[in-house]
């Protein structure tokens, strides 16, 4: 019995220390892994960091196309193709363009055909408002004008009145020409001038034609009435307004006003009527009452060199010679 127990008990020594040895090497093994693995974990953190900055890349990349949009106002400049495939710089409309059309003009021809009578119609060019308005032979007519371009004009808003008139024979004509008007060509003769409204083929639909009587508007001084010439101290001056056909004048202690009357259709025409004066008694009343019966009987301008004018009566007699006023020195 002594002999079995301790058999057993060298037997449980001898386990126990073999399962010390297992234990170590258990232990031994897996602290192997667990260093073999943790470098392995590391290296996937150091991989992952510098792809942060790979990704943003393309981002950067992207906004390039638009610096090329904004270059491209520098490519699109002001030009204009013409029939050759040619290019050249835009015309730059201005006032001046507007102010080359602008009064009233009697309508000559339209379509072809010669317009005949006593009366033409015509039609009035406002520069300053780009508005137009006239009459066809029958009803009033109005609406926008546009210059589009050197020598373009472009006519919109067009309306007419609606009244039946028995005799006119070219009303017709002229609404349907307005439609088709898209370019412009001025020529002048002598006092004449005379304005072509084509097409965009340029095919002539309506021509026009005016006197050149606002040669006549400004400040004028009288240096002579019926030939005999005013004396120094006899300063008497008038203003002429053509656009707004009106006179106002100052004849030594008094003043004058009345209307302005110019035929389009007729070359230098001028006439003065409704003459209003004021009566305060001055030394200079006859040259007055000379004055007044002057610009009551002319009919007709002429120019006299480049700073006068002569004024004429229906025979040609002359009534009046005026000298431009230069404005410039009126104001110092």
């Amino acid at each position: 019995m002594k002999s079995k127990y301790i058999l057993g008990l060298a037997l449980a020594t001898v386990i126990s220390l073999s399962g010390c040895s297992v234990f170590e090497g258990i232990s031994g093994s897996s602290a192997k892994k667990v260093t073999a693995t943790q470098p392995v974990q590391q290296e996937k953190k150091n991989t992952d960091k510098p792809q942060k900055p790979v990704a943003q890349k393309p981002k950067e990349e992207k906004k390039k196309p638009k610096k090329a949009d904004k270059k491209k106002p520098e490519t699109t400049q002001p030009i204009v193709k013409d029939s050759g495939n040619k290019t050249t710089e835009t015309y730059t409309v201005t006032a001046k363009d507007y102010m080359k059309i602008n009064g009233k003009w009697a309508i000559m021809s339209v379509l072809g055909e010669q317009i005949v009578g006593d009366e033409h119609p015509e039609i009035y060019f406002e520069a300053e408002s780009h508005k137009f308005y006239g009459n066809n032979g029958c009803n009033t007519m109005n609406g926008t004008f546009t210059i589009t371009g050197e020598n373009k004009i472009l006519l919109s808003d067009v309306i007419t009145t609606m009244m039946l008139c028995p005799d006119a024979p070219f009303e017709y004509k002229i609404n349907q020409a307005l439609g088709q008007i898209a370019a412009y060509s001025l020529t002048t003769e002598q006092q004449d001038s005379y304005l072509s409204l084509q097409t965009v083929r340029g095919t002539t639909v309506m021509v026009l034609h005016r006197s050149d009587n606002d040669y006549m508007d400004g400040v004028w001084r009288v240096m002579s009435i019926n030939g005999d010439r005013m004396a120094v101290d006899e300063e008497m001056n008038l203003v002429i307004d053509i656009p707004e056909g009106r006179l106002h004048g100052v004849m030594g202690g008094n003043v004058v006003n009345g209307k302005v009357l110019v035929d389009s259709e007729q070359a230098n025409s001028i006439q003065f009527i409704s003459l209003i004066s004021s009566r305060q008694p001055t030394r200079y009343q006859s040259q007055e009452t000379a004055l007044m019966l002057a610009l009551e009987n002319v009919t007709s301008w002429s120019k006299d060199g480049n700073l006068h004018v002569i004024l004429k009566d229906a025979s040609g007699k002359e009534m009046l010679k005026l000298q431009r006023v230069d404005l410039n020195l009126l104001k110092r």
